[in-house]
């Protein structure tokens, strides 16, 4: 069995669980032990990245007490994570989360009614 490792930064995570549930079926049916660490925000991601091997990064844009952009800007910073993807999403349809990172390297943007199919795409 392999591992797979997501960082799931979203400060309302209450939806998120349900997909987390549904992927880990889907896991465990593809023999692979899926691990979700969940965050409210990006404060502390230093300590956070030295704990695991992450696969994928999944972030919210509307969060306190910066918005999504300013954390994967951060994240983006550190050479030794660049290659991990970023998938970055929200809710609201007036945010044009591409132009927000379009300088950015290996970050996706997607809506939040995709981001099970996206992850799927990323981990399966």
């Amino acid at each position: 069995m392999k591992n797979k490792f997501i960082l799931w930064i979203d400060d309302m995570q209450n939806w998120s669980h349900i997909i987390t549930s549904n992927l880990s079926i889907l896991a465990t049916d593809k023999d692979i032990n899926l691990v979700v660490l969940p965050q409210l925000n990006g404060e502390d991601l230093e300590q956070i990245f030295m704990m695991y091997p992450f696969d994928l990064i999944v972030m919210d844009y509307h969060m306190e007490p910066f918005n999504g952009d300013v954390y994967i800007e951060q994240i983006r910073l550190e050479e030794h994570l660049d290659n991990i993807p970023i998938l970055f999403y929200s809710q609201d349809q007036n945010v044009d989360l591409s132009a927000l990172v379009s300088s950015l390297e290996n970050v996706h943007v997607t809506d939040r009614a995709s981001v099970e199919e996206v992850i799927k795409g990323f981990i399966f």
